[in-house]
């Protein structure tokens, strides 16, 4: 039979044959059983939500378990139960919760710890687990269900295929059953290693919202001040924007640029015969436009000037985050913009667009473009409004040197930033190897000194 070795851990003496397929080999001495001989699973509250309660028992549904199985409550809802019903469906410390249907099979078996003090129950798409606390550790057997989950057993299952995996199916579901003991050393040393590991990733997540922030603040004062810090300044009149080199002008976009909102799109009247592929909201991202597997609607050729993209032209999102902005790059053909996007192109010699692209950048980061000073409002930036802005404008070569400078800048950041995240990634995969060994018995964790 095999031996495991990860990293420092060492594998068991003697393993053996499971009998099952996704689980392998498995220690010696260890068991293989249905969900159902170690834990009663139990559907939720049945029926529709009553979203007027503001009281009650507290109810907990599918966005309250997280895909890394943690518990939140930042919103939750209400509902009544008699005496009798509570009996059946309050939840108590250390069951789990198994999202067993959702509309996206990426979360089919996310599965929770419960812990919360009050009286709490759950909806029907939620499974209980309940253990019994003397025989099986609930820890572990949370440790198992997400790391199967992880690996997309529940997907890749039969019913998984249809984004259910419902309580008989749970309940008949073989898993590995560790002697007592060695399941709840195991879930303690899961529970010390990625703590371990999620704080790591914490501290590398703040690093790359450190630099997000750092190329921020070089963007905001290049667009505003310039890179000489000598030159004299003055008071542009715009609140949000302060003082400015004296000698850079503010001049009304409309007269820099030609403003076209694209078309609108009207499915009624798409008749086949213009077909063009067009760009999207969503496919203008910051300094980036897809163009891989667009849609197409009917632009007729004499529309073609006000409805085509060309390379150079700035193009500005009107609504979803307003303002986000990106310069047409590598366009060779017919390429149309739907009415949710603004084209902005040259007048005369004296704009570089990707200024301007960096200009947007700062409003947006700023808040300029929110609507009427509220986040929650749904923003649009309309043609009329943008034609409007009076923004920033230095001598072109000095706008040149600006965008040179920032896009070395950012490149840098850029790059810092993709190092932190592969090592983020390379974190996750650790995790993930960790938590499907020890449950698995690959390694052997009873004697890992735990503080």
């Amino acid at each position: 039979m095999g031996s495991y070795v990860m990293g420092k851990y060492q594998g068991y003496g003697k393993y053996k044959d499971s009998g099952v397929e996704w689980l392998g080999e498995i220690p010696e001495h260890w068991e293989v059983c249905h969900i159902k001989r170690v834990a009663n699973v139990s559907y939720g509250v049945g029926g529709e939500i009553d979203k007027g309660l503001t009281d009650g028992v507290n109810l907990l549904s599918l966005p309250n378990v997280t895909q890394d199985g943690v518990l939140i409550i930042d919103d939750f809802g209400f509902c009544e139960l008699n005496e009798q019903e509570k009996e059946k469906v309050l939840l108590q410390k250390g069951d789990l919760l198994f999202n067993w249907r959702n509309g996206s099979s990426s979360h089919l078996g996310k599965t929770a710890y419960f812990d919360l003090d009050g009286e709490w129950t759950h909806v029907s798409f939620l499974l209980r687990l309940r253990f019994n606390a003397i025989e099986s550790d609930s820890k572990y057997f949370q440790y198992m269900l997400n790391g199967l989950r992880i690996t997309g057993f529940f997907m890749v299952s039969k019913a998984g295929v249809n984004n259910t995996f419902n309580l008989n199916e749970l309940n008949n579901l073989k898993v590995i059953y560790p002697p007592p003991d060695e399941q709840k050393a195991i879930a303690r040393f899961l529970d010390y290693k990625t703590k371990q590991i999620d704080d790591l990733i914490a501290k590398k997540e703040a690093l790359i919202a450190k630099l997000d922030e750092k190329r921020t603040a070089l963007i905001s004062h290049a667009v505003t001040k310039g890179l000489d810090p000598t030159v004299p300044m003055k008071d542009s009149g715009v609140e949000w924007l302060g003082e400015i080199p004296e000698h850079w002008s503010l001049i009304l976009l409309r007269l820099r640029y030609l403003i076209e909102l694209g078309k609108m799109l009207d499915q009624r009247r798409i008749s086949g015969d213009y077909l063009v592929k067009y760009l999207r909201n969503v496919d203008v991202q910051w300094d980036f436009i897809n163009q891989n597997d667009l849609p197409e609607m009917d632009i007729n050729p004499n529309e073609y000037e006000r409805y085509l993209v060309k390379n150079g032209d700035l193009l500005v999102c009107e609504g979803g985050e307003s303002g986000r902005s990106a310069i047409v790059q590598g366009v060779d053909g017919i390429l149309g913009f739907q009415k949710a996007i603004h084209r902005l192109r040259v007048i005369g010699t004296e704009e570089i667009p990707r200024f301007l692209f960096y200009t947007f950048y700062y409003l947006v980061k700023l808040g300029v473009f929110v609507a009427e000073g509220n986040p929650n409002t749904i923003t649009h930036l309309t043609v009329e409004k943008l034609k409007l802005y009076r923004l920033p404008r230095p001598p072109k070569k000095e706008q040149q040197a600006i965008v040179t400078y920032l896009d070395h800048k950012t490149a840098e950041i850029k790059q810092q930033k993709a190092k932190i995240q592969q090592a983020i990634e390379l974190l996750k995969e650790y995790r993930t190897a960790l938590i499907t060994n020890a449950v698995t018995g690959k390694i052997d964790v009873r004697q890992v000194p735990i503080p």
